[in-house]
Formats: structure tokens, sequence, C-alpha cells
């Protein structure tokens, strides 16, 4: 069969060539690819700075801290900044105190101390209620922003069936109360000094 060392001939080199052409859309797809991957990521933090300009890639910048004003166990610190200079500081929190147990928060911080944004990134509260409080766009947590710990007056700082300034669902005052306490917490880590988020 003079014809078959031709045909498996012809067939390694279309193997071959298949290969060839896969290895370089990979290698020119790979970068477009990658940035699309780390957008992607950064969406959420994007999301809860709002408007802010910034370009660093906080995750590849992320540290660990051990404060118990940002609730037990290890937190991670994100530095946002614009051409190396710190714009803001998104942390995680988190509060036990909860009506179905733990509160896990994201909360962006400007340099000088206000609040741009809060999520709630992990809940168990009662469905329906909960969510209330959980919702990316819920006006309720939008009520934070801009908020610092001398807006309101640090007695304020709790819930208005407790005397302060923040609103709550009728009847549902240990989640609300539970993120107030979380926000303020994290207001004064970040004006110590010693939390290094100003720098």
């Amino acid at each position: 069969m003079p014809g078959l060392p031709r045909q498996i001939l012809c067939s390694v080199l279309f193997v071959v060539g298949v290969l060839a052409a896969l290895t370089l859309a990979q290698r020119l797809l790979s970068p477009r690819l990658q940035v699309q991957a780390t957008e992607q990521a950064l969406a959420p933090l994007r999301e809860l700075l709002g408007g802010l300009a910034f370009d660093n890639d906080p995750r590849a910048e992320a540290t660990t801290v051990t404060d118990s004003r940002l609730g037990p166990g290890p937190q991670q610190v994100y530095p946002v900044t614009l051409s190396g200079t710190r714009r803001a500081t998104v942390v995680t929190a988190t509060s036990n105190e909860g009506y179905g147990g733990a509160l896990d928060l994201l909360i962006a911080i400007t340099v000088e101390g206000r609040v741009i944004g809060v999520r709630v990134v992990r809940h168990s509260e009662t469905a329906g209620v909960g969510d209330a409080y959980a919702r990316a766009d819920t006006d309720w947590l939008s009520g934070f922003s801009g908020r610092s710990l001398a807006d309101p007056p640090p007695p304020r700082w709790r819930v208005r069936s407790d005397g302060g300034d923040f609103d709550h669902v009728t009847g549902a005052t240990i989640t609300p109360r539970a993120i107030v306490g979380a926000v303020r917490r994290a207001l004064e880590w970040h004006a110590d000094p010693a939390s290094g988020s100003r720098h």
C-alpha cells in the first residue's frame, strides 16, 4: 500500500499545524483573557468603591490583620491606590452579633476616614428580613456612605430604637445593630495610626 505513508505524513502534518495554530491563538489571547479575569475579579470592589479611580490590584496587595475591632479571626485589608498614592482602604469585618449568627462585611473607607460603601458578603439571617440589609442595592446600606466617626457623633452610632441615627426595618433591630456596630468599629480601626490604613 504505497499511499499509506503519505496519508500518515499528511495526517501528522495536519495535527502539527492545528497544534501550532492553537498554541499561537493561546499566546495571542492569553494577555487579553488575563485582563478580563482580573477585571471580573475586581468588579465587586469597583462597585463598592463607586466612581473612585484606582490603578492597582488591591487583591494582589492585600494584607491580613487580626484586630478585635474588625471581629474575630484574621481579616483582609485591601489598599486602593492611584499612581502609588493611597486613596482608600477596603477591609473585611465580621460581627457575631447578627440574629442568625455571623455577618461578614466588606467596608470601603477613604483616607480621610469616611465610609464609601458597605456590603454584607455573607449572613445567616432569616430570608426576607436579612435580605433587607444584605442586598447591594438596598437603600439602608447606602445610608453609611459619607459617614465618619464624627458624623454622627459617637453616641449616635446606633439604630434609631437605641437612640441613634440609623434606621432599621420595624421588628428587626438585631441585624442592623450588628452592622452599625461593625462599621463603627472598622472606622475606629482605620483611625488608629497603627493600622497603617492611611498610607
